[in-house]
């Protein structure tokens, strides 16, 4: 009975030494170059581990990890970014602006217009109403590329004619 006990806590000890990380494999394209895109593939997009496998991670010390966040050692994981361009426009009353001239690296895109915590649309066009000629309303943009888990925000000024 005791060799069955212990043989249970020891798979159990070695269960709680693997790793359950995994990261979902993003394309090439989300990064800016083949080597970025190799780390990635190595390594997952885990800045936490400052560019170390788990395992290589496990065995530093915490002076040695104080050091690596100190210094430029790490290699940094880049992707590439997300372009935002809209055009505007002013048809009768209303004003719209048209952000499907955006880029994203995978060409995957999402729009989220308005608040930051409560979008009002999530076209790639956006419309309000024009007021008194020369009056504005500022409008938040975010751009969302899913597949590259990216995202890019800006203020957008509509301006009536």
């Amino acid at each position: 009975m005791a060799i069955q006990k212990f043989t249970k806590f020891a798979f159990l000890v070695v269960l709680s030494g693997t790793s359950a990380y995994t990261h979902a494999a993003m394309p090439e394209s989300c990064f800016q170059s083949k080597q970025d895109y190799d780390n990635y593939l190595k390594y997952g997009y885990d800045d936490d581990r400052l560019g170390r496998s788990e395992e290589e991670f496990r065995k530093l010390s915490p002076l040695e990890i104080l050091a690596l966040r100190e210094s430029a050692e790490r290699a940094i994981i880049q992707k590439k970014a997300i372009s935002i361009n809209v055009k505007q426009r002013q048809t009768g009353n209303t004003l719209y602006a048209d952000a499907s001239g955006s880029t994203t690296p995978s060409g995957q895109m999402a729009f989220a217009w308005g608040s930051q915590y409560s979008p009002s649309s999530t076209a790639s066009e956006f419309s309000t109403p024009a007021g008194s000629p020369g009056t504005y309303s500022n409008v938040r943009l975010a751009v969302y590329d899913t597949v590259c888990d990216l995202s890019a925000a800006t203020q957008i000024r509509m301006t009536s004619q």
